[in-house]
């Protein structure tokens, strides 16, 4: 018997202002998977992973999900600023919105938060920074911060939208050496919403293009890079030239 999706995604579609974004997606993750979903800026991405996250409800189709245990990873590290390192960690944790009275669902301690953040922490390869403020950290670090704060929860699905982005090579590598740290950890299903070849390379089993609406090619990472299909190609030597090339510029 086959194994079940831990994401199911059935002939979605999704418009704005009467313009579709894409149309007809079906696609299919097994748990566990890491699948890369690449494509030009303004394909859609990030609106699927909206879409599969609940965020953004579709004009057609069935998203179906195995675990409703999920997590979103932004783009930017969307920390709360005002909240030290324990507090944006712990946040999904704690009841009332007064954070400093560390009220917690499930009737955790401060004792037993600091604990379990400490422990997230360390997974993304952070020590005892608990006590300091997001405007203390550098980029990666806040990056790998936000990490912490989303598995929280021990999720069985984590959303990455461009965890690589605006990170030099050596954090970019660090990021993707911990988005493999957590998925082996958690056991988690992970979908990756990157421009990045190298973190295609070292992280993704399978990679989806979208171009114009619609996938357009699907295979293994390293099928990616092989490939002959025109957009596949385009995407891996970052042609110019090509069915996804921009015209009257």
């Amino acid at each position: 018997m086959a194994e079940q999706p831990m994401i199911q995604l059935e002939n979605i579609s999704k418009q704005y202002d009467g313009r579709t974004i894409f149309g007809g997606i079906n696609l299919s993750i097994a748990p566990q998977e890491i699948m890369a979903i690449i494509g030009p800026s303004g394909c859609g991405k990030s609106t699927l992973l909206r879409v599969i996250s609940g965020l953004e409800t579709p004009e057609t189709g069935t998203v179906k999900l195995a675990d409703n245990n999920l997590t979103l990873v932004f783009q930017y590290s969307a920390l709360f600023d005002s909240l030290t390192v324990f507090e944006n960690v712990a946040f999904s944790l704690i009841e009332t919105p007064d954070i400093n009275t560390h009220v917690a669902h499930h009737n955790y301690s401060e004792e037993q938060l600091r604990a379990m953040v400490a422990e997230k922490l360390e997974l993304v390869g952070l020590g005892d920074i608990q006590d300091l403020y997001p405007n203390q950290l550098s980029g990666g670090m806040q990056k790998r911060v936000s990490f912490a704060r989303a598995i929280m929860s021990d999720p069985k699905i984590i959303l990455y939208d461009e965890p690589t982005s605006g990170l030099d090579p050596m954090a970019s590598t660090m990021i993707e050496d911990y988005i493999l740290e957590v998925r082996n950890q958690t056991q988690a299903t992970s979908i990756v919403v990157t421009h990045n070849l190298s973190t295609i390379h070292r992280v993704a089993h399978r990679v989806c293009l979208l171009y114009g609406g619609k996938i357009q090619w699907m295979g293994t990472s390293q099928e990616f890079f092989e490939s002959d299909n025109s957009y596949a190609r385009q995407f891996a030597h970052a042609s110019l030239q090509g069915p996804m090339a921009l015209r009257n510029i």
